[in-house]
């Protein structure tokens, strides 16, 4: 008798979501097939979490028109859902989404007019998953180079507040594409979500949020630091940073050899109360991916 653990989440045990991030359409040529790759494999396996969560840079706005990339991100996402039916999908907008980044001549766009591209009611939303609610945020603009920052508005924060309160008892993700600074106390300002004291306040004011996701750093899985327990405002708070998909090239691999050497990667996160799951999908080989702990699929986290 084989004595390997079962690698698929017990859905009778926790609330699993799935969380994909940086999928990058339009940054390469090969970009759009991996993913397409990605959305197979999801259907294959859409018995195994509660909904879908997407933090941001849907697409790429580089080398391509905006239009053709927010076209090609639309025409994944609804065949997904329509593989899918009835399973919540929630979205919050990254930096890619609302600015191009070439030659020093940034293609700007407010989060209401990529609201309108691509079909998203708004930017801040509440989705049901199973036992657990998503709650995503975002940036009203995202300036590029003067300000790198994603910046939470006063009205957004109050928003999340009072989103917060009427959830209850229920327990809340809060989704964004940038993560928090407890999580990565060394990066700069404009790599961590701000503002940084007044959100703290807004999280730490609610004993249902479970924790932060997000993108943004394409980090590999094999970096330890993906996956943590972190305090804000007195609370433990688990906080999940998903690897790139599709085109999102790890920082390591020069752009040239990202069609050789880069992932395509997203994370299925179960929420088990005192501690978390998280496994890393593979969509390239269909297959689970080991992360840095002695070559495991599953990286459980406590609380405490």
């Amino acid at each position: 008798m084989s004595t390997r653990r079962w690698p698929y989440p017990d859905l009778r045990n926790g609330t699993t979501i799935h969380h994909l991030t940086d999928t990058h359409f339009g940054a390469q040529d090969f970009v759009n097939t991996w993913l397409e790759q990605t959305r197979l494999h999801l259907t294959r396996l859409r018995a195994t979490n509660a909904g879908h969560v997407h933090t941001g840079d849907m697409i790429h706005n580089y080398f391509n028109t905006t239009a053709a990339d927010d076209a090609a991100y639309v025409s994944w996402r609804t065949a997904l859902k329509a593989a899918e039916p009835g399973k919540p999908y929630a979205e919050a907008v990254g930096n890619h989404d609302l600015g191009r980044y070439i030659d020093g001549a940034p293609v700007l766009r407010t989060t209401d007019q990529w609201e309108a591209a691509v079909g998203v009611p708004d930017k801040n939303s509440v989705t049901t998953m199973g036992a657990v609610k998503v709650i995503t945020v975002g940036p009203d603009s995202w300036p590029w180079p003067d300000n790198s920052q994603s910046v939470l508005t006063a009205a957004t924060l109050s928003w999340l507040d009072a989103q917060l309160t009427a959830a209850g008892s229920t327990p809340c993700w809060i989704a964004a594409h940038a993560p928090l600074r407890e999580q990565y106390p060394a990066q700069t300002a404009g790599s961590v979500q701000q503002p940084e004291a007044s959100l703290d306040a807004v999280l730490g004011a609610h004993d249902n949020v479970i924790g932060w996701l997000s993108g943004h750093l394409h980090s590999p899985v094999t970096d330890t630091t993906n996956v943590a327990a972190v305090t804000v405002a007195g609370k433990r708070l688990f906080t999940v940073n998903g690897p790139a998909a599709g085109g999102g090239r790890i920082a390591s691999v020069p752009y040239a050899e990202h069609q050789f050497r880069s992932p395509n990667h997203s994370a299925l996160v179960t929420y088990l109360g005192d501690a978390v799951d998280v496994r890393w999908l593979d969509h390239n080989r269909w297959q689970w991916a080991n992360d840095s702990s002695g070559g495991h699929y599953r990286h459980t986290l406590l609380r405490s």
